[in-house]
């Protein structure tokens, strides 16, 4: 009797994204309890230096700005920039419900025309993977300088700390190297509404090489967010620490979630590497909380209202 993989593995794709939401919850249960956080003055949960919020609410639209713009480019259209935007702001809100943003590239490219669905789904992948390798990258060099200056600080990895350290150099070279020289070989393509188009000539070097500096630029965006909202609740920064902003946006990126685009994770690896004193704890996970609602929550309600006051339907 021959095992059938398919029905396994949809399985554990759909099972996997809650087990590991449910473990998140479960250590940030955990850690709170352990730590007597649930005793906390509710005073100490407002900011001590609000006006830094202002700078991490201006920030977001400049967030969602570039990367509207990066899918205006790869798109390669003359047409206004207001339908990339409102594209993006639409995909935002069904990346908010579905489990690890596969909502995003659904909505996007049921918002476009139908002949050109293949080319939205080959910029669309152009795009993701573009943040993925900045992501990684990012995430690396971090690894590195937390590996060569604190070694301690990553716990129960520092064993294996030198390994994954390596194994992120190779990643990142790979990707990078698959990047700029794929060719969307049918092996890889795993979107039916693109058979066709993706097997055709991928975007030129040029547009791929902008798309990665566009990338560059949201993640510097978001990461300087992070830092912007541990200063207003007055968690403190600096030498090493900073490095492990993008060990979380790497964290976060690697871990499965369910849907709400990843709510928890990002509170769980900050808590877990940042290490906070226990009268921080609240602090530190509402801090983190802060730009999830801003850079997600925002935009996805955007995107709902969009879609509702234009009828928008994703067939």
């Amino acid at each position: 009797m021959r095992f059938d993989l398919l029905p396994f593995k949809l399985t554990l794709k759909r099972i996997l994204p809650w087990v590991s939401t449910g473990a998140i919850v479960g250590y940030l249960l955990w850690t709170m309890s352990r730590n007597g956080a649930w005793q906390a003055n509710p005073v100490d949960l407002i900011p001590p230096q609000p006006w830094w919020i202002m700078a991490l609410i201006l920030a977001m639209p400049i967030n969602w700005l570039l990367e509207a713009w990066k899918w205006h480019r790869l798109l390669m259209r003359n047409s206004a920039f207001k339908n990339s935007f409102r594209e993006v702001l639409i995909g935002a809100s069904w990346a908010f419900i579905t489990p690890n943003r596969a909502g995003d590239v659904v909505a996007r490219v049921a918002l476009l025309p139908k002949g050109s669905r293949a080319q939205g789904a080959r910029a669309f992948m152009t795009g993701a993977f573009a943040q993925m390798w900045i992501t990684t990258f990012a995430g690396t060099c971090a690894w590195w300088m937390v590996y060569l200056n604190e070694p301690e600080s990553l716990f129960h990895l520092s064993k294996w700390a030198l390994g994954i350290g390596a194994l992120l150099v190779a990643l990142t070279l790979l990707g990078l190297c698959f990047y700029l020289l794929w060719r969307w070989p049918r092996l890889w393509n795993r979107f039916s509404l693109a058979s066709t188009d993706l097997q055709s000539e991928p975007l030129s070097l040029k547009l791929r090489i902008e798309t990665l500096l566009l990338s560059f630029l949201r993640f510097g965006v978001f990461s300087g967010q992070f830092l912007v909202a541990l200063t207003a609740w007055g968690i403190s920064i600096s030498g090493t620490k900073a490095w492990y902003i993008p060990l979380v946006y790497l964290g976060n990126m690697i871990i499965p979630s369910a849907a709400l685009s990843e709510m928890g994770s990002r509170e769980a690896l900050t808590l877990a590497l940042f290490q906070p004193e226990a009268s921080n704890l609240w602090a530190t996970a509402i801090a983190v909380f802060s730009i999830w609602v801003i850079n997600l929550g925002v935009p996805a309600l955007a995107g709902g209202i969009l879609s509702l006051r234009r009828k928008t339907v994703i067939p």
